[in-house]
């Protein structure tokens, strides 16, 4: 027999709504983005990140605990964006593959600005519209309280 307890019907429900949600809005996200841009959904927030800060530079460092990521999936997106010309990396330390700076080039940027109206409008569409301004305040105070469980 099993030593725990299983989640209750309740709890199962919970879980199981929660992840097809988050799963079906990033596959409508990323179907969209593919469309316009050839970007997967991890790859835009790839750019979202760089392009949220002043100078468009972060240490991969920054970038995992932006996005809650491993190095391994950072390491994956830098390559892929940089051989599109979006990104480049620079500063290689000791480890190439976990000690580097990404850098938004001027392309990076162009590509962002083209497909950050879509984008919005994508999440509108898919989160925001078809929530009452109360659901999405109690939804971020638990998003906000599973984030904050350390």
């Amino acid at each position: 027999m099993n030593s725990f307890e299983w989640l209750s019907d309740d709890e199962q429900l919970f879980w199981q709504s929660m992840v097809a949600a988050f799963r079906e809005v990033e596959r409508n996200i990323e179907r969209s983005l593919r469309t316009r841009t050839g970007l997967t959904f991890a790859d835009f927030t790839l750019l979202i990140a760089l392009h949220e800060v002043e100078d468009g530079i972060l240490h991969v460092d920054k970038i995992c605990d932006r996005l809650k990521w491993n190095h391994p999936r950072a390491l994956l997106h830098t390559n892929r964006l940089e051989k599109r010309g979006f990104i480049h990396t620079e500063d290689h330390g000791e480890d190439p593959d976990s000690d580097y700076v990404v850098v938004l080039t001027g392309v990076g940027r162009h590509v962002f600005a083209e497909a950050a109206p879509d984008y919005v409008d994508t999440v509108r569409q898919e989160v925001i519209s078809p929530l009452a301004d109360e659901d999405r305040e109690v939804m971020l105070r638990c998003f906000q309280s599973v984030l904050e469980r350390k």
